[in-house]
């Protein structure tokens, strides 16, 4: 049984890494290649964990502080606050237009 549990951590831990190394890639191409007022990227929602894995810079861009937003953000950020946000710039957009 302990040489079952050593190899789960040891596969737990690459795939952490891996994670890691790929969360950083998508951020690095969603910089350089999405315009700043269009898409900022991704958004990924880890539903059985309730963390939303997003690119700051999309939470920068409508007002959130990088240093305000929780160590990790759960769906009901995600919904109550930042999509209300977002929706609410979108909407004084288009009754101005």
């Amino acid at each position: 049984m302990d040489e079952r549990y050593e190899a789960l951590l040891k596969e737990n831990a690459a795939l952490k890494r891996l994670n890691k190394e790929l969360s950083a890639q998508i951020y690095k191409e969603d910089v350089t290649q999405y315009p700043w007022m269009g898409n900022l990227g991704h958004w990924y929602w880890d539903f059985p964990e309730n963390k939303v894995t997003f690119n700051p810079l999309k939470a920068e861009a409508i007002g959130y502080r990088k240093e305000h937003l929780p160590e990790e953000v759960g769906f009901e950020f995600f919904t109550e606050k930042i999509i209300q946000k977002t929706m609410k710039m979108l909407w004084t957009k288009c009754v101005r237009t």
